[in-house]
């Protein structure tokens, strides 16, 4: 999705929130549990078919961990409210997210 497309911050948002976000509902523990068995690919792929689904709410951005294993980060893109350009986080998902200064 493009450098600096996220507001990073580490552990903000789970995979139950990005697919309650993204399928309007929240995971079953057989969805948890076959989630969980996917390879790192396979969930990076999975991560972002998800945010697609999410409709704007999440973004993601492909990142190179310690380890040299591509993982596929989301979050909450950046937003520009008002117009002093500053930038806002978004606390919250889903309609009528708030946002914090």
């Amino acid at each position: 999705m493009g450098a600096g497309a996220l507001a990073w911050f580490p552990c903000r948002y789970s995979f139950a929130d990005l697919f309650r976000s993204a399928m309007g509902r929240g995971w079953t523990k057989e969805e948890k549990a076959g989630f969980r068995s996917l390879s790192q690919p396979a969930k990076n792929q999975k991560v972002k078919e998800l945010c697609a689904l999410s409709g704007g709410r999440f973004v993601w951005e492909d990142r190179a961990g310690p380890n040299g294993v591509t993982y596929t980060a989301f979050g909450a893109p950046r937003k520009r409210v008002g117009g002093s350009g500053r930038r806002r986080r978004v606390r919250d998902v889903g309609e009528g997210a708030r946002t914090s200064p």
